[in-house]
């Protein structure tokens, strides 16, 4: 009977002995965190101005005349146009003309050729730089030869610039005569091409 417990108590002992060392270990997961470090290239644009030149236009430019030249029946008149800005423009060809009066506009005829008093010049490309001028002369018959007839006198005349579409208003008093007296061609004024300077003779 003794021998018989003590085979039991040893049979119980094993059974807990083999539950207490059955314990699992939890699986462990890791996470790696990578940093990553951005390079960022900066880059410096450079720019570079550069002024060109345009049209000159009335708003850019005055208008002076000059001194009148009066010989054998004609009259001849330089005007400077100064460019007042402070970029330079260009010019080029034949100005515009238009007599006006306090009753208003005068027929007008301009002829882009030379005359007594008008030179033969040809057309150039000009560029009036800050302050600088150029030029172009205007030139007409005035009254002799012709008795007994007259032509209307200006107040003023308008000049437009080659390419532009203003005019320029400068006060002067002319009075063209042409045709003959028979066939009177009252306004008609020659005008040379713009010019860099002006030909001997003539003075602003």
């Amino acid at each position: 009977m003794k021998q018989f417990k003590n085979l039991l108590l040893a049979s119980s002992c094993m059974v807990l002995l083999a539950a207490c060392g059955s314990a699992s270990t939890a699986p462990t997961t890791t996470t790696t965190s990578s940093t990553t470090t951005s390079t960022t290239t900066s880059t410096t644009s450079t720019t570079s101005t550069t002024v060109y030149s345009s049209n000159c236009s009335s708003s850019e430019v005055t208008a002076t005349l000059g001194l009148k030249e009066a010989a054998a029946g004609s009259v001849a008149l330089p005007v400077a146009i100064k460019n007042t800005t402070s970029q330079s423009c260009t010019i080029s060809g034949y100005p515009g003309l238009q007599m006006v009066a306090a009753s208003g506009k005068i027929p007008t005829v301009v002829a882009q050729s030379s005359s007594v008093s008008v030179p033969s010049e040809p057309v150039t490309s000009i560029t009036i730089n800050p302050g600088a001028s150029a030029y172009f002369i205007l030139g007409f018959s005035d009254s002799t030869g012709y008795s007994g007839v007259s032509c209307p006198t200006s107040s003023s005349i308008e000049i437009t610039l080659p390419g532009d579409t203003k005019a320029l208003s400068v006060a002067v008093s002319v009075s063209p005569y042409g045709g003959t007296v028979q066939n009177l061609q009252c306004g008609l004024i020659h005008v040379t091409p713009m010019l860099s300077s002006l030909p001997a003779g003539y003075q602003i």
